[in-house]
């Protein structure tokens, strides 16, 4: 019985040590959880360093066959402040006769949203190629394999996600309203992704004051681009602003930013119509500011209403090795 006993203590011993080693472990390297949430990025940190101190990749790819490629760069989890931010009575003049515009009430009030998970985010807008591969169908007004596909429904983008996930085994879906602006400020609190001037404009986007709007020219001008040709964000992304537009995945609130949770916001829970972000090569600069809103509906807007999309996938892990 005294043996057993002893035995026993050495057992319990054993415990002890093993459990206060781990607990050791912890204190001196703090871990992240599978779902790499909590480790927010500083708006200062190089992408690809984040990437490195959480352990997954700082871009991805995915092959949907017939040469489509969409490619993907990482967004960091982080915070930002969503809507036009500074005086609300602030004010400036577009290119186009000197007209005055001040920002919508839809966009206020401004407020601090933090969003818990990094997220693939598609480089470029979707493409022709990439959904005439994966629907079958193109519906564009604007030819071109590489142009961005528009006249798109909200229903078909999401239709888009859902075959894409099928075919590649992961999860895909259109951006959240704050998922949206956050990737497409990049860390920056200005009107435009890279300033707030008309000129900076010119740098970043396909809009009416550089696409020829009204003017007849043979070559690609009243139409939307090939994807890629302005001046990225700061995350790499390509045509947040202008080219075309691109849905959300929330329902349209004039007043949802009254009520908007302030972590991981997801949106309405109901409603009729989707928003729309980022304007297109028809928009004026009033419309292509990053914290610009619109009520999209296919049903009651002009047939040749330039609206595409783009895709996030949440799957971070996938394939990861730290790249």
């Amino acid at each position: 019985m005294r043996k057993y006993l002893l035995l026993l203590c050495l057992v319990l011993v054993v415990v002890i040590l093993v459990l206060w080693r781990r607990k050791a472990a912890d204190i001196s390297q703090p871990r992240v959880d599978s779902q790499k949430s909590t480790v927010l990025w500083n708006a200062t940190e190089d992408l690809q360093e984040y990437a490195k101190r959480i352990g997954i990749r700082s871009s991805d790819s995915v092959d949907l066959g017939d040469g489509a490629i969409i490619d993907f760069v990482l967004i960091p989890a982080g915070e930002f402040l969503m809507g036009p931010g500074g005086d609300p009575n602030d004010t400036f003049v577009v290119q186009e006769g000197k007209k005055t515009i001040r920002f919508w009430l839809d966009e206020l009030p401004s407020h601090r949203v933090t969003l818990t998970r990094p997220f693939f985010m598609s480089k470029y807008e979707i493409t022709q190629q990439q959904f005439r591969t994966i629907m079958g169908t193109n519906p564009s007004a604007f030819p071109g394999d590489l142009r961005p596909v528009e006249q798109v429904s909200w229903d078909e983008a999401n239709e888009f996600c859902k075959r894409l996930g099928e075919r590649v085994h992961r999860e895909f879906h259109l951006p959240t309203e704050a998922e949206w602006e956050y990737a497409c400020r990049g860390g920056t609190t200005a009107r435009f992704y890279n300033g707030d001037s008309v000129e900076d404009l010119v740098q970043a986007a396909w809009y009416r004051g550089n696409s020829n709007v009204g003017v007849v020219y043979a070559d690609s001008a009243n139409t939307t681009r090939k994807v890629g040709q302005k001046a990225p964000n700061k995350f790499g992304l390509y045509d947040m602003l202008g080219n075309a537009s691109e849905w959300c995945l929330d329902y349209y609130e004039p007043d949802y930013y009254k009520s908007s949770p302030p972590v991981d916001p997801p949106g309405p829970i109901s409603g009729v119509n989707h928003v729309v972000r980022g304007g297109d090569w028809e928009s004026n600069p009033s419309s292509c500011r990053s914290s610009a809103r619109v009520e999209g509906n296919l049903r009651t807007m002009n047939p040749n209403w330039n609206v595409g999309f783009r895709v996030i996938c949440v799957d971070v892990d996938h394939g990861s090795n730290g790249r």
